[in-house]
């Protein structure tokens, strides 16, 4: 491959991946939009420092490392007054795959999976112990199977 066209495929995929976290982005503010962490105390019935601490350890995100995705919690996170269940989980696994980016956790609560039946964001909000089960289930081996 010569260099010109290399730089060309270079480019096709840059633009491909800016354009997957604009969508991507669009999504979350359809599910609520991006927030501060006093904003998302409001929305889980905590305060400021309780959220900063949940930040702290982990079980929080809310800044990405690539800028062209939009800093803030994602306020899918919070459901029915609380984070949303299995998060800490989800994100310790996730740190454990070295995938703890903010794109990459988001795609993933808001992917349509046919192996799961629906996206992971849905059942985790259905708040069920086998809903859960099936999202750790699949989570577990995402990466193994393709998705």
């Amino acid at each position: 491959m010569e260099g010109s066209e290399r730089d060309d495929n270079l480019a096709r995929l840059r633009r491909r991946g800016e354009e997957a976290l604009k969508r991507l982005s669009l999504e979350v503010e359809a599910e609520g939009g991006f927030a501060s962490p006093a904003e998302f105390a409001v929305l889980v019935g905590t305060t400021e420092s309780e959220v900063l601490a949940m930040l702290a350890r982990g079980e929080l995100f809310g800044a990405s490392d690539d800028e062209r995705f939009p800093d803030g919690i994602p306020g899918l996170l919070a459901w029915d007054g609380k984070p949303l269940p299995l998060l800490p989980w989800l994100l310790e696994r996730a740190v454990r795959k070295g995938m703890r980016d903010s794109p990459f956790i988001v795609g993933y609560l808001l992917a349509d999976f046919e192996l799961l039946g629906g996206r992971p964001l849905d059942f985790l909000r259905e708040g069920s112990k086998e809903s859960q089960d099936l999202v750790r289930e699949h989570f577990s081996r995402y990466g193994e199977m393709g998705g």
